[in-house]
């Protein structure tokens, strides 16, 4: 009971103050059980009236700080709200700004509009904000901010470029080379295998245009190591790695984010910690683009600021909208990422982060951990409720009040200056949504043209490379190798690479059609795995389904891919496979369209099943099995002591020739496989039509028995 009495005058003290106090000091002198129990029934009828409590669940488990305290900072955020009843303000203490901050919520909830109130804050005591924006929100803050800059990343409207290849003033080109190449394998998914490679490249690069030396004649771009990683040749795991590091490097140096990194010029990335920005990231389709420009962005204004020097005062905020895309959870086994590791050292040069997303459960625990401040809007999932009631070492009670919190209101918890999480509500930012347009934008980005534009064209594209290997490099395998098992020294390659930049050997024009990047891999892919499903393809692609089937449309409706659906024992599979003009259009891209079909994409589909049945079945198998004077089988299977044939039909072909042709051959058995209930039926008849003694050793399975 007196604990129950104690909580009932913690809740009711910020609202009525010395009259919860006298009721205590009543209970500790009451001596009898009922005079006890009358003043915690009347507690209890306080706390239905002011608190809203009774048969529902209290909703206000969170008491507030003291005013004095809540009013201590400089950075107005909101109102300390507490019993349906805003208090006073809540000010956060700038200093500890560089010691980082997390806003997390679900969508819709008010997470922009908080993270906008803060930077306006900041802003107001000077202090730059970098704000990296996945969408086209932060724009809005021209209404109130006329100084913001506001780039366009992968768009023309105001557009900017940064080389990640390029080193910052004052880092080792060494050390430099090793993080960039960590935080590019990170966005892609490279191993350890790609980043040797690139390793290599970028070494070679930097060694040939004198950027160790500390004279270099032109910056490297990813072009360049493009063109270095196409020429280079490798053999045993170097040449598997070569594959991947080249997807990576192709997804960086085609459509609208080539356009940003390909360039000789950084010094206007150095002058963002000088000015208020807002840099859009919609413009590039690609997570991984954006996530990959966030961090190498992120890191390269690190470690340029880590070369001045340390500095006591917070100077630049940096906002990271998505930040689970930079910042992911990891396994406890995994390696720190880069950017995890520079939140621990960052705040000593005058550099703080703002953490901003909407999964709290997909964040990476190092953010929840290096925060001075984190605030949790409401939450929906039970993943994201749990991570930040653990983040927030929130009891039962407000562990439950998180999910159903107001729109605009925010629980806080600070490190380690209040003990106990509060509720603030976080006042409208006095914007208008969606009413800054990109003319808007383009005027106003207008008077800064003078400074350092950011809209030069890049200025080392002097090697044209094609999305995919041209189908000069269609040679054997043993072609591409040499003795050297290792990627070469930058001393070994310079032949290689002055060859390839002859300008006798030129790649094939790119098409005169407008592509995506993603779409070009699409296509690629499709003519390198035609028997590859939809769903393993935008796995490997790492497209959304949503992302994926509109890619596959787009190219569909143009007229170079082709549907083939396949039916299966658990519904049925869709296949594609090129078109005419599709393998045309392959051609151009440089893209090796591969041999045109000999049969049908449902026959070799069921081929490969079938090869994969009879090996399940301790068979070796051959493909198109070539039978002495007629022709071919589509499968031979062996074992000791047994040999059979393997003939898959799709009830389109001549069925019954193809059975006849295998009579008195040196086969223990023929299976004829059926491919759909057509097939089977035409199967059957054909089976019916021979000679019993021809029938004898024929055997009919069909695509269940083998799916």
């Amino acid at each position: 009971m007196m604990l129950r009495v104690q909580e009932l005058c913690r809740k009711l003290q910020p609202i009525l103050g010395k009259k919860i106090d006298a009721l205590w000091r009543v209970y500790l002198a009451q001596s009898d059980a009922e005079g006890k129990a009358d003043i915690e029934q009347t507690l209890e009828l306080l706390a239905a009236k002011h608190l809203g409590t009774g048969f529902q669940p209290d909703r206000s488990p969170f008491p507030p700080p003291s005013q004095q305290f809540a009013e201590s900072g400089d950075t107005r955020i909101g109102q300390v709200s507490y019993g349906h009843r805003e208090l006073y303000p809540f000010l956060l203490k700038s200093g500890r700004l560089k010691e980082h901050i997390l806003v997390a919520g679900r969508s819709g909830s008010g997470k922009t509009n908080l993270t906008f109130v803060l930077m306006q804050g900041i802003m107001a005591r000077d202090i730059k904000v970098v704000a990296m924006d996945w969408k086209r929100g932060y724009r809005d803050l021209l209404q109130v901010r006329p100084d913001l800059r506001v780039y366009t990343i992968g768009r023309s409207v105001s557009p900017f470029r940064f080389n990640p290849l390029i080193p910052p003033k004052g880092c080792e080109p060494g050390t430099w080379m090793k993080l960039t190449i960590e935080v590019i394998a990170s966005a892609y998914l490279g191993g350890e295998g790609v980043i040797s490679l690139l390793m290599s490249g970028l070494h070679h690069l930097y060694s040939k245009f004198g950027v160790f030396d500390g004279m270099p004649t032109q910056w490297p771009t990813m072009i360049d190591l493009l063109a270095w990683l196409r020429t280079v040749k490798l053999k045993g795991r170097a040449a598997m790695w070569q594959a991947s590091a080249e997807r990576i490097l192709v997804a960086m140096t085609y459509g609208e984010f080539g356009a940003v990194v390909n360039t000789q010029d950084n010094s206007h990335v150095e002058q963002l910690l000088d000015h208020n920005v807002v840099l859009e990231m919609d413009g590039l389709s690609s997570s991984s683009d954006r996530a990959m420009f966030s961090e190498a962005l992120t890191l390269y204004l690190y470690r340029f600021r880590l070369a001045q020097g340390p500095r006591s005062q917070l100077t630049n905020l940096i906002v990271l909208e998505e930040a689970h895309h930079v910042l992911a959870r990891r396994a406890t086994e995994t390696k720190e990422s880069v950017l995890e590791t520079s939140i621990r050292m960052i705040r000593q040069y005058g550099l703080g982060y703002v953490f901003v997303d909407q999964s709290a459960s997909l964040l990476s625990k190092v953010a929840f951990a290096n925060s001075y401040a984190t605030l949790a809007l409401s939450q929906k999932l039970r993943a994201d409720v749990q991570t930040m009631t653990g983040a927030m070492n929130l009891t039962e009670e407000q562990r439950d009040a998180l999910s159903t919190l107001p729109i605009g209101a925010a629980v806080v918890r600070l490190a380690d200056e209040h003990p106990e999480p509060f509720l603030v509500k976080i006042p409208r930012c006095p914007i208008r949504e969606g009413s800054v347009s990109d003319d808007a934008i383009r005027r106003h980005m207008a008077t800064y043209s003078g400074e350092s534009t950011t809209d030069t064209a890049p200025q080392s594209q002097r090697t044209e490379v094609s999305p995919v290997p041209s189908s000069d490099k269609k040679k054997k395998p043993n072609e591409h190798q040499t003795e050297n098992t290792h990627p070469p020294s930058p001393r070994e390659s310079r032949t290689i690479e002055s060859r390839a930049t002859s300008p006798h050997k030129r790649e094939p024009d790119p098409p005169e059609e407008t592509m995506s990047r993603e779409e070009i891999r699409f296509l690629a892919d499709v003519a390198s795995r035609p028997l590859s499903t939809t769903v393993s393809r935008y796995q490997r692609l790492h497209l959304s389904r949503r992302r994926g089937n509109a890619i596959r449309q787009s190219l569909a409706t143009a007229g170079h891919i082709d549907s083939v659906p396949i039916a299966t024992r658990s519904g049925q599979v869709v296949l594609n496979q090129l078109t005419d003009d599709g393998r045309s259009l392959c051609s151009s891209l440089g893209i090796d369209p591969g041999p045109r079909p000999r049969t049908s994409l449902e026959h070799a589909y069921w081929a490969v099943k079938a090869a994969e049945h009879f090996e399940r079945e301790g068979y070796d198998v051959s493909y198109e099995y070539a039978v002495k004077g007629n022709g071919t089988i589509d499968l031979l299977a062996e074992r000791p002591g047994e040999r059979v044939a393997v003939e898959i039909e799709t009830g389109k072909s001549d069925i019954r020739g193809n059975l006849t042709k295998l009579r008195g051959r040196e086969f223990d058995q023929i299976v004829v496989i059926a491919t759909s209930p057509t097939a089977v039926t035409a199967c059957q008849r054909a089976m019916d039509t021979l000679q019993n003694s021809e029938a004898g050793t024929v055997k009919l399975l069909t695509w269940l028995d083998i799916s």
